[in-house]
């Protein structure tokens, strides 16, 4: 990932498949970049998903995109920036509910 985000540096950065519990993710740096919104399991292993802004952005967390979340079915986090002008959302579906 490192290779990625120093050869095409981009503004938002949107992770799956994170495996971080939320005090790891919460504590684990990307150097340039701010966590802004995540959701992470609780019950189950793996999963979850995370969005990482540039520090030069501001950026905030809509909360009621990761509360709709279902762990293991439908996981998504979300964020707005540009003062709510455009919105970013990450949604993992399972894949035995897109089969």
């Amino acid at each position: 990932m490192e290779l990625l985000v120093n050869d095409s540096s981009p503004d938002v950065l949107c992770l799956t498949e994170t495996w971080l519990p939320l005090d790891a993710i919460e504590s684990a740096n990307i150097d340039g970049y701010t966590l802004i919104s995540c959701f992470c399991r609780v019950r189950r292993i793996h999963g979850g998903c995370a969005i990482y802004v540039k520090n030069s952005l501001t950026a905030k967390c809509i909360p009621f995109v990761g509360k709709a979340s279902e762990e293991g079915e439908i996981e998504a986090c979300g964020l707005t920036m540009n003062s709510g002008r455009s919105y970013e959302k990450l949604v993992y579906i399972a894949h035995h509910l897109v089969t």
